[in-house]
């Protein structure tokens, strides 16, 4: 999975993102035509539809960056050190609360029917608005950790954030950034490490 998300190219990602979520549209068509038993049901195929519509590609994006880090972690320099406990944590951590809230949020529904409360609608309002406001730091420490270790490859030596602006922001974009991340990904991926190393020695000798 790392390695084809390494190599593969920016409109197969583009493609990979907003092609799933659209899946329940070709579904919807077919569930029309079904029994009225099974429309009797129907509620939950929009339930799953908005969930795969929203977190399909949130999960895309941070497996995206999770190969893109984890894929290039071997062609960071030794001397340099660096900490991946916290982005490891960090990557997964919305789609796990997301994850949770869709399968609590069946759950309560096939308990209690479609004769949902205010203080369940009030309750689930409050927490996707914590979970957004969570899912965007995380996205924006997982950008920045994902752009620093595509700039450590290339440039071979440690790097601020002034080095890898453009590809912070490239990233916070997805996934129009795709466009102009992902050749320099394919890039990196392709080069044999000593070939690395030899432009990052380079770039050293010019500072």
């Amino acid at each position: 999975m790392i390695d084809r998300f390494l190599k593969a190219k920016h409109w197969q990602v583009f493609l990979l993102i907003y092609s799933l979520p659209f899946i329940p549209f070709i579904i919807d068509e077919f569930i029309r035509e079904l029994t009225l038993e099974i429309i009797g049901y129907y509620w939950l195929f929009y339930v799953i539809f908005l969930f795969i519509l929203t977190l399909v590609p949130i999960l895309l994006f941070f497996l995206w960056n999770w190969s893109i880090t984890i894929g290039l972690k071997k062609k960071v320099p030794n001397f340099i050190h660096i900490e991946y406990r916290k982005f490891r944590f960090l990557v997964w951590l919305p789609s796990i609360f997301y994850c949770g809230i869709f399968i609590s949020m069946i759950i309560y529904i096939n308990i209690l029917g479609l004769n949902v409360n205010d203080n369940y609608q009030n309750t689930m309002v409050g927490i996707s608005l914590f979970l957004i406001l969570i899912s965007f730091i995380c996205i924006l420490y997982v950008s920045y950790f994902t752009s620093k270790i595509i700039k450590t490859v290339e440039l071979q030596k440690k790097v601020d954030f002034s080095y890898f602006t453009n590809e912070f922001f490239a990233i916070c974009l997805f996934p129009f950034g795709i466009w102009f991340i992902q050749p320099k990904i394919n890039k990196l991926a392709l080069k044999k490490p000593e070939t690395i190393e030899d432009i990052g020695l380079n770039n050293n000798n010019l500072d």
